[in-house]
């Protein structure tokens, strides 16, 4: 038995092989991680998903948090994913700015390629969400990357929520 532990780690190619996801792009949880500790950040992206590992900030809502543990926690979770995936395909200003202000939301992650519905019903989780949306319109987010853009690399694009709001007059 003494001799396995000894061995095993030469047969296997990588010992140990912890299986760890980095945070990529590491530059976007660098620049959340200056944003302030009370944001609400939002995102159909991975790497929303991952913000409050890599920048410990929280997010309205996530597939990593999307687990069904009790009915209560997850109706709020299903209402709050809808709502999202509703706000990035939706071509009604008015409807994103309530999205925006019933959430609080500071900080909206969108892909430099858009979420189209299409698109949106391949991802986890959202996907399902996404399915019962059923618009080809263009989506109202689009009009403020420019405007209320407030970090971008080459795939993705932070956008200040308090900015869109203010954009889009009641």
């Amino acid at each position: 038995m003494a001799g396995a532990l000894v061995v095993y780690p030469h047969v296997k190619e990588k010992f140990p092989n912890p299986s760890y996801v980095s945070g990529q792009p590491s530059e976007l949880y660098d620049f959340l991680r200056t944003q302030p500790k009370a944001a609400v950040i939002t995102g159909l992206t991975n790497s929303a998903n991952l913000v409050p590992i890599f920048a410990q900030r929280s997010v309205l809502v996530s597939s990593e948090y999307a687990i069904p543990y009790h009915k209560g926690y997850y109706e709020i979770i299903r209402r709050r994913g809808r709502d999202l995936v509703h706000a990035h395909l939706t071509s009604r200003r008015e409807e994103l700015r309530a999205f925006i202000e019933q959430y609080r939301v500071d900080l909206i992650i969108v892909r430099r390629i858009p979420v189209t519905p299409q698109v949106a019903k391949k991802l986890r989780w959202f996907g399902e969400i996404a399915g019962e949306i059923e618009s080809d319109d263009r989506p109202a987010l689009l009009d403020f990357i420019d405007c209320c853009k407030i970090w971008e690399n080459n795939s993705m694009i932070v956008l200040d929520a308090h900015r869109i709001v203010q954009t889009i007059q009641p």
